[in-house]
């Protein structure tokens, strides 16, 4: 039975072709990376400042927490 990081590399190789994925893997070897959930907001940083920003314009806990598929609670963190 094969890992599920096995299980991954072949999706992605499977998605990008062979030579782009040769050429991802020489770039970074051995290297650990989880995908978000939403492609849009990869970086926490940024998606956490729109949500502020959205926050702050006026979005309601509720509509955030849909927007960003995150909970109530986290929402609340990231808006303190």
């Amino acid at each position: 039975m094969h890992n599920q990081n096995v299980k991954y590399l072949k999706i992605i190789r499977d998605k990008v072709g062979v030579d782009i994925f040769r050429k991802i893997v020489a770039e970074i070897p051995n290297a650990a990376v989880r995908f978000p959930n939403d492609p849009e907001y990869f970086d926490k940083l940024d998606r956490n400042e729109q949500i502020r920003k959205d926050r702050y314009a006026g979005m309601e806990i509720s509509e955030l927490a849909k927007k960003y598929n995150l909970s109530e609670s986290w929402i609340y963190k990231i808006t303190e």
